[in-house]
């Protein structure tokens, strides 16, 4: 009867450290759903230089984008701790330099920025 205790406390002991365990990664990792911004170059020019500027509670990074050519798009993800905001700056071959506020995001945001010969836009539906 002892020996049928044991092995019962073990196994419990086991499940709940098992179910714990699983609780704790979810709610880990909840929140940790990348923003997704579509880039659409729709300038009629090429981009030579292409940069993504994140920032949120306090913490700032960038991430050089290889652009997209002329008429077509490109994804790209970035993980944002809470909420935030974002700006896309492009310089185009001739040198013209042009910035969009991509404005507020939180984690798991996914929205276009169109970028036209005069300026970057942001859209819901990658359109102007």
């Amino acid at each position: 009867m002892k020996s049928a205790l044991r092995v019962l406390y073990i196994f419990l002991f086991g499940a709940l450290s098992f179910f714990i365990g699983t609780q704790y990664e979810w709610l880990r990792t909840s929140g940790n759903h990348p923003v997704s911004v579509t880039i659409i170059n729709e300038s009629g020019h090429e981009i030579k230089s292409l940069t993504l500027f994140h920032s949120a509670y306090g913490l700032k990074g960038s991430l050089n984008i290889d652009p997209p050519p002329n008429g077509s798009s490109k994804i790209i993800r970035f993980f944002q701790p809470g909420d935030g905001s974002f700006t896309i700056e492009a310089t185009f071959t001739n040198g013209q330099v042009l910035q969009g506020v991509g404005g507020y995001v939180e984690s798991g945001y996914s929205l276009y920025m169109v970028i036209t010969a005069t300026g970057i836009s942001r859209s819901l539906d990658g359109k102007l």
